[in-house]
C-alpha cells in the first residue's frame, strides 16, 4: 500500500475581499500571489485595461479579489 500524498489547496480570497498590491504581487501569510509579476508590469496591465483599476480608499488603493480573480482568469484563457 504506497501512502497517499497529502495535497495542500491555498485558501481562497473572499470576492468582496479587498487586496492591496502587495498582497496581489507577494501573497500573504495564508494565501499565495495571486499574479507573479512585477510592480511596472502589474501597472501596466491596470493601465491597458487588462486588470481592473483600484478603489482608492483615502491614499490607498485597492482592488476588490473578485474583480481580479476574473480579470486573470481571461488573461489566462487569451493565453497572455
Amino acid at each position: 500500500m504506497q501512502p497517499q500524498e497529502h495535497q495542500q489547496t491555498a485558501p481562497v480570497w473572499h470576492p468582496d475581499a479587498l487586496l492591496r498590491r502587495k498582497d496581489i504581487l507577494e501573497g500573504t501569510r495564508h494565501h499565495p500571489p495571486l499574479l507573479r509579476v512585477g510592480n511596472t508590469k502589474f501597472h501596466s496591465l491596470v493601465n491597458e485595461g487588462r486588470l481592473p483599476r483600484p478603489i482608492h480608499i483615502g491614499k490607498a488603493a485597492f482592488w476588490r479579489a473578485g474583480d481580479l480573480i476574473e480579470a486573470i482568469r481571461k488573461l489566462t484563457e487569451a493565453g497572455q
